[in-house]
């Protein structure tokens, strides 16, 4: 009888595997985590933003129309939107309205486009340091 020498012993083999994948497998997950939480604040910021545009295409202004008004009212909603929405401005957001008259079509349009920081809670380089996001509402004229 020709007698096999038997295989290698394995012992520690699956350690090694363990030692080996989850660090992978964590790195992933916390990515994973991060992304979700950036898209997650951006969409409050989008809804700030939307918040900010609809008020300001609401608002009335009496003539001559110049847009300030509407203005100022589509910043104070927005802002109010964002503490609302649980937003800490206290790093620096950045709110802009624009309104404008479009030609001769009886039309005007209020985008709100806001800045907000964000600190990542991980070390990835490729999270952003702000979030921008915009909403544009069009509106009938008030002349």
């Amino acid at each position: 009888m020709i007698r096999r020498p038997s295989a290698r012993p394995r012992r520690g083999a699956a350690a090694v595997e363990f030692l080996v994948t989850v660090p992978l497998f964590v790195a992933v997950m916390l990515g994973a985590l991060e992304l979700c939480m950036v898209v997650e604040r951006s969409d409050r910021i989008r809804r700030a933003a939307d918040v900010g545009a609809q008020v300001g295409g609401a608002t009335v202004e009496t003539a001559p129309v110049t847009g300030s008004i509407i203005e100022a009212e589509a910043e104070d909603a927005a802002e109010a939107a964002l503490t609302a929405l649980g937003i800490d401005c206290t790093g620096g957001c950045t709110v802009d309205a624009t309104w404008s008259a479009d030609g001769g079509t009886g039309l005007y349009t209020v985008e709100v486009v806001i800045t907000a920081p964000y600190t990542a809670v991980s070390t990835l380089d490729w999270i952003p340091g702000t979030l921008t996001r915009s909403a544009t509402v069009l509106s009938a004229s008030q002349s």
